[in-house]
């Protein structure tokens, strides 16, 4: 009767323990959209709290909330699309 105390406690910590490896630790809170946008201005200070500004249309406006969707949105690390300013070279036909 005491062997089976023994193997029913010892399977009861196993249980527990496979358990809390499998539970996740806490909750991942997913960045928001404006850590990636060119017109985002972030700040982190030493406590690890962000302030995130936004400069689309030229003003600096603060942003409160968390955003996950934006439509004036440009991503900062897309390549840069070149383009041609100025004068269109001369044609030989003309």
């Amino acid at each position: 009767m005491e062997l089976l105390m023994v193997v029913m406690a010892l399977s009861v910590q196993l249980v527990r323990i496979a358990l809390q490896r499998r539970a996740p630790q806490g909750v991942h809170k997913s960045k928001p959209a404006c850590a990636d946008c060119t017109f985002a201005h972030l700040q982190v200070d030493a406590k690890g709290k962000t302030a995130i500004f936004c400069t689309f249309g030229g003003g600096v406006r603060p942003v409160r909330e968390e955003v996950v969707f934006c439509t004036d949105f440009v991503n900062r690390y897309a390549p840069v699309r070149k383009t041609s300013i100025g004068f269109r070279a001369m044609d030989e036909a003309a």
